[in-house]
């Protein structure tokens, strides 16, 4: 089969972390898999609040451009702290890139418009030495006429997910005229549902879902989960993000990843690859330690060696992961009904 016109085929970044890497399986028609992160499609990421989805954002979005040699553009409500996020964006190699941060847009009047801010994060996703734009987070956004009512009394329910929509319709538009690939990630939060019988509550209206072409719940997971004293954050507070992949639009759902962020350094290969060798069967756990073949470390000799920066230690697992495929755990509902 041919394509007659301008085709929008989905390319991919090998981060290294081995289950982030899988959690995207994409078949080809020789059979085999293609794993990696896609470069080119919209990401909605949600969790509670402190779970890391602006790191996992981060590791995403810096292995993305920096193995493109090209630029991030980030309009971040929130607020972050510059040297944390110029360390997390390093560890994945975006050491020389650039942050663009699509911010101070006024209006006539001089005065700053969310609005504005939003319109200047996708003018710069059309430049080509942009790879990925990031919305931290749909959440936050504060539409004018909200910020200058005069009374909360007044009434301007609908307007964020209108915002919302309005961006995800133009980033979806993006790539049209892209000749190179542009991710997207739009972060919200995530609220509990009321009572048990309705879903979780995502700020920012249904069209971003509907626009957004892979959906990612993030939470974390415990080192030892079958140990009743380990905790989700570690005593020097490092801590695991675990991903699932709600929604792929050219792939399978229900996939889970997990990246190990140690604290005051970002995102550890090392140390991720032992967890995931651990979750994908590839390592086991005996008395405290973690054995794989001939190599074998408690996770306080780890830590000690993951902050020396002794990459070589963590070698063997590493390699023990690449020959690893689409066998990762499923989630309970998907195996009862099969």
């Amino acid at each position: 089969m041919k394509f007659i016109g301008k085709s929008h085929s989905t390319t991919r970044t090998i981060t290294g972390f081995r289950s982030l890497d899988l959690a995207f399986p994409m078949f080809s028609k020789t059979g085999e898999v293609k794993i990696g992160i896609p470069n080119n499609i919209p990401y909605y990421v949600y969790g509670a609040w402190g779970m890391g989805k602006s790191t996992l954002c981060n590791v995403m979005a810096g292995s993305i451009a920096g193995q493109q040699g090209k630029n991030i553009v980030l309009r971040s409500i929130e607020g972050f702290d510059e040297e944390w996020q110029d360390q997390q964006l390093s560890v994945v190699g975006f050491g020389d890139g650039k942050l663009i941060l699509a911010e101070g847009m006024m209006d006539k009047k001089g005065d700053e418009k969310e609005e504005y801010n939003i319109d200047e994060l996708i003018r710069q996703m059309r430049n080509e030495d942009v790879a990925v734009g990031i919305l931290d987070s749909v959440a936050g956004l504060q539409p004018a006429m909200e910020r200058d009512a005069g009374s909360i009394i007044e009434n301007q329910m609908g307007r964020r997910a209108q915002l919302s929509a309005k961006a995800a319709r133009h980033v979806a538009n993006v790539n049209l005229w892209r000749k190179s690939p542009c991710a997207f990630f739009a972060i919200t939060h995530e609220y509990k549902a009321y009572d048990q019988y309705s879903p979780s509550t995502k700020p920012g209206g249904d069209a971003i879902k509907y626009l957004t072409r892979c959906h990612i719940s993030v939470g974390r997971i415990k080192w030892n989960s079958n140990d009743k004293n380990c905790r989700y954050i570690l005593g020097d507070g490092s801590y695991i993000i675990k991903g699932v992949i709600d929604k792929f639009n050219y792939g399978i759902r229900g996939k889970e990843f997990y990246v190990f962020i140690l604290s005051n350094y970002g995102a550890h290969l090392g140390m991720s690859a032992v967890f995931d060798a651990i979750q994908l069967g590839v390592a086991k756990r005996k008395a405290g330690y973690i054995v794989l073949g001939e190599w074998s470390s408690t996770l306080n000799e780890m830590l000690k060696q993951a902050r020396a920066g002794n990459d070589d230690f963590f070698k063997p697992v590493v390699d023990a992961l690449q020959d690893v495929y689409g066998t990762q755990p499923k989630k309970k509902d998907e195996s009862e009904e099969e």
